[in-house]
This record gives C-alpha cells, structure tokens and sequence, in this order.
C-alpha cells in the first residue's frame, strides 16, 4: 500500500511540474484572490514551526498538502478513488500561488490549526480561520 501510494505522489508530483514548467493561466483567478492561505503553527519555543495550506473558497474551504492532497471531492474521487486524475485545481492552484508568491501566510496556535482542520474537514468551512483573517489587529 505505501509503494503505491508514493508512486501516486511522484506521478502527481511530475504531471504538475510538467503543467508549471509550460506555463498556466487557468488556475490564476484563485490565485490573483489571494484564496490560498498557508498557515503556520510554532510548535514549541526552539523556533520549529509546522504548516499546512488551505484554500478559502466562497462556499467550501479545502485542507492541502503540496503534492499529496486536497481535501475537495474532486481529488477524492477522480485522484484517490477512481485514478482518472493526478491532481485537483487546487493544487495546481496552489502550486502556481507559491511559485508567484501570491498568498497569504497566518500565524496560528497549533490548537488552532487543530480547530481549522477540523472545521474544514467536518463543516467544510472554518469560522475559525474567517475569525484569524478578518479580525486581526
């Protein structure tokens, strides 16, 4: 099961190279909205910190990992369970935001960053993460 599922990761890792490396402008409408949020958590007071990206939709928000996965029904049905597909929008999204460095980055305790995943996956939506955005002093 690991073999493949590394295997899934170097193909969908290659095909989205591939796709940045000859240029992309349809993914750009997301990107220019500044939709994609990288949030960082500092786990302890050495300066180690961890971060995850999410993409805050309109209706939907959407829980990435560069490369491995996205949280949306697209990835989950065409890339994990069907295999018709390498990847979704928005990790091509994703990937094109951090290449034009076109995103946005939030400092988040790691119980919020618990708390917004948690939304995401569970609501599919995070008041938690529109609080930490739209209220910030």
């Amino acid at each position: 099961m690991e073999r493949s599922l590394a295997m899934s990761v170097e193909e969908t890792k290659r095909t989205l190279t591939s796709i940045l490396e000859r240029g992309v402008d349809y993914s750009l409408a997301d990107v220019y909205e500044s939709k994609f949020i990288e949030l960082r958590a500092s786990l302890d007071k050495s300066g180690d910190s961890w971060s995850l990206w999410v993409y805050a939709g309109r209706e939907r928000d959407h829980v990435l990992v560069p490369y491995m996965y996205c949280s949306c029904m697209d990835f989950l049905i065409r890339t994990i369970f069907t295999k018709t597909r390498t990847h979704c929008k928005h990790q091509l999204g994703l990937l094109v935001a951090m290449k034009r460095k076109m995103y946005r980055s939030l400092s988040v305790t790691i119980e919020e960053l618990y708390t917004i995943v948690n939304e995401v996956l569970e609501k599919g939506f995070s008041p938690t993460l529109r609080r930490k955005l739209y209220h910030r002093a």
